[in-house]
């Protein structure tokens, strides 16, 4: 599961040095594992949930095991074990653990956190044209983007009726502790005042979005009225007025999108990051 180790310094002693395995097993069945495969029995010492190899019982023909070697409970998650080498300091000398980037090499990063989260859902939930001018600020926070694009047209109208742009994140963008997937934006012409929408796709379902946008607002959802402030966070000055509170929740593929929706507003052409 993941691979730790440790130099320790003590004033006017050597250098310790340990390094050891999670294992996403219990530490009942690693020693069962390893006592079949050497033929050895751990016992206890005097660390509470540690065991270690009593290695004179060890059979040379299963090869050699450590007396240094020990398993270790680990409560995360679950009843699951460690692993461990320890050098003893006998055995230091010029002995140098390798740093994690000479053993695994550097870590690929991801794109940076967003800059200005509550500002970005403020204007997200207030169906406030900043959105987008903060969309394009935090550009650098979503990566290397995939857009997908798609057009409705009809007969009779002879014109597209209903386009959508759905831009997908390579990982997900938290904001106000909401996994945001992906951004979704259409706009539907099929009446005379075409009806636009843009939110984004999130890992949380809606009972979740309506929970955290209530709070961070200090306003509640009501399934036949909408949402509706909370007078007396309104009261602190935190809470937007009612007309700027405008979200919605559907599904699109089985995700949750939170989504405004605006009659007036010209939704922007979205770009891919290059």
């Amino acid at each position: 599961m993941r691979f730790f180790q440790k130099k320790t310094v003590l004033e006017g002693e050597p250098e310790g040095h340990s390094w050891a395995f999670q294992v996403a097993e219990s530490p009942e069945e690693v020693m069962r594992v390893l006592e079949s495969r050497f033929g050895v029995k751990f016992v206890t010492p005097w660390v509470v949930e540690s065991w270690s190899a009593d290695v004179g019982q060890a059979r040379e023909q299963h090869g050699h095991i450590s007396p240094r070697l020990s398993i270790s409970a680990y409560n995360d998650p679950g009843r699951q074990a460690t692993l461990t080498c320890t050098l003893g300091s006998s055995n230091v000398g010029h002995f140098r653990l390798p740093t994690a980037v000479e053993t695994f090499g550097a870590p690929k990063l991801g794109p940076p956190p967003l800059a200005q989260p509550d500002k970005l859902m403020n204007a997200l939930v207030a169906c406030n044209r900043d959105f987008f001018n903060l969309l394009v600020t935090e550009k650098a926070a979503f990566g290397k983007v995939r857009i997908e694009s798609k057009e409705r047209s009809s007969e009779t109208a002879r014109r597209a009726v209903m386009a959508q742009a759905r831009v997908i994140f390579p990982s997900p963008v938290y904001a106000w502790g909401l996994g945001l997937t992906g951004y979704v934006q259409s706009v539907d012409a099929s009446s005379e005042k075409p009806n636009r929408t843009w939110g984004f796709e999130t890992l949380d379902g809606a009972n979740q979005l309506r929970h955290v946008v209530g709070l961070r607002t200090g306003s509640e959802h009501d399934e036949r009225e909408g949402w509706k402030v909370h007078w007396e966070a309104e009261a602190t000055g935190y809470t937007p007025s009612p007309r700027s509170l405008n979200c919605q929740w559907r599904l699109f593929r089985g995700v949750s999108l939170l989504a405004p929706t605006q009659r007036r507003l010209c939704l922007p052409q979205p770009t891919t990051r290059k």
